[in-house]
């Protein structure tokens, strides 16, 4: 079992004037950030992987203050990352019990990698929400179960 987040809102970046690696979260984002931590402590985690964007690691920053874990960076989880070798990644043991927080275009390419053989309770072909998750079971497998969880506070 393995948690893909997206990043919480970080606002617009047409309004942000410094370097897109650098854009904050907003308030809307700072909220879900924490909501995130809430809808997953019932949740067995480890670790916490991030993109080395900042909003990515600020909306994993309330989990793993809260687990006392270290955020460890993977470039993998960038936007335009390698999704064959994030998955071959992923099939590891050692991502058992894994947080991973990426962005839209890196689980617009990972989700419908498993469109034909995962079940799940969200369709995978729609767009991951920012703040929401998918929990991801039985993977490596030849039918991983995907449980969407929504952006908290919605």
């Amino acid at each position: 079992m393995f948690v893909l987040v997206r990043h919480a809102h970080a606002g617009s970046k047409s309004t942000w004037s410094g370097p897109d690696a650098e854009r904050p979260l907003s308030v809307k984002g700072r909220r879900q950030a924490l909501g995130l931590a809430v809808a997953l402590r019932q949740v067995r985690i480890h670790a916490v992987w991030s993109s080395p964007m900042a909003r990515c690691r600020r909306t994993v920053a309330p989990l793993a203050q809260e687990r006392q874990l270290m955020i460890r960076d993977q470039a993998l989880l960038l936007p335009g990352g390698d999704v064959t070798a994030l998955i071959a990644v992923l099939a590891e043991p050692t991502s058992a019990g894994t947080v991973l927080c990426t962005h839209g275009e890196t689980l617009s390419g990972l989700l419908p990698q498993w469109q034909e053989s995962a079940t799940s309770d969200a369709p995978l072909d729609n767009p991951t929400a920012k703040g929401a998750a998918w929990i991801v079971r039985d993977f490596p497998g030849p039918r991983p179960q995907l449980h969407y969880i929504r952006p908290q506070p919605e």
